[in-house]
């Protein structure tokens, strides 16, 4: 009987040892961005662009995007339910 005991305090020990690094933040891997290289505006300044493309040229994140919407900074052109930005208007805030 002693050598189950052990044996099965072992198996817990080494269970709780699992848990306890699974459920530790400073354990894990820092989650990275994925950063896009800057993409280039089209020559000519007829046309839109799509949120993405948008904050791709900007280089600014869509909450930042959207700040400036809200802000009048960057007009936007709802084409249906698409919300578009002008070639134009963006390349002015260059």
């Amino acid at each position: 009987m002693p050598e189950t005991t052990s044996a099965r305090t072992e198996i817990a020990t080494s269970i709780d040892g699992i848990t306890d690094t699974a459920r530790n933040p400073k354990d894990r891997r820092p989650r990275h961005r994925v950063v896009l290289p800057p993409l280039t505006l089209p020559e000519s300044g007829d046309g839109y662009l799509a949120e993405r493309q948008v904050c791709a040229v900007l280089q600014v994140s869509r909450s930042t995007l959207w700040r400036w919407v809200r802000d009048g900074r960057l007009p936007r052109v709802r084409v249906g339910r698409m919300t578009r930005w002008r070639v134009r208007d963006v390349r002015g805030l260059l």
